[in-house]
């Protein structure tokens, strides 16, 4: 999967990543997702706005699951931040899939930047 993205891909995730952290570790009160949400916006051109106007539909913990992955965290890290088990990670990105009518034999997270690719 890692060598699907380009060098520039990467260094953005690199740095998605390197926010997340500060923001998860450097803090003990509860996860501050504006800021996620914030560096998903910088980074990607919007991309956290334009997923929740592409998709109003989603429930908070739908939208959270797709901004994170889109920030490059694996399910199981997904797990670890929402507090839930890494199955119940993937069977939400199913029904994400089904919510969305996103395609289910290709990338979740190039399937989303189709979607969002539009707005």
């Amino acid at each position: 999967m890692e060598n699907a993205f380009s060098a520039d891909e990467k260094e953005k995730m690199s740095e998605l990543l390197k926010r997340i952290y500060t923001i998860i570790y450097g803090r003990a009160e509860r996860y501050d997702w504006k800021i996620l949400v914030d560096t998903l916006n910088d980074l990607y051109d919007g991309y956290a706005d334009r997923l929740r106007a592409a998709a109003p539909q989603l429930k908070e913990k739908e939208y959270q699951i797709c901004c994170l992955s889109k920030s490059g965290l694996s399910n199981s890290e997904i797990a670890s931040l929402l507090d839930n088990t890494e199955n119940a990670i993937e069977l939400q990105k199913t029904n994400i899939r089904t919510i969305l009518k996103l395609q289910k034999q290709t990338s979740f997270i190039k399937e989303l930047d189709k979607l969002v690719q539009n707005f």
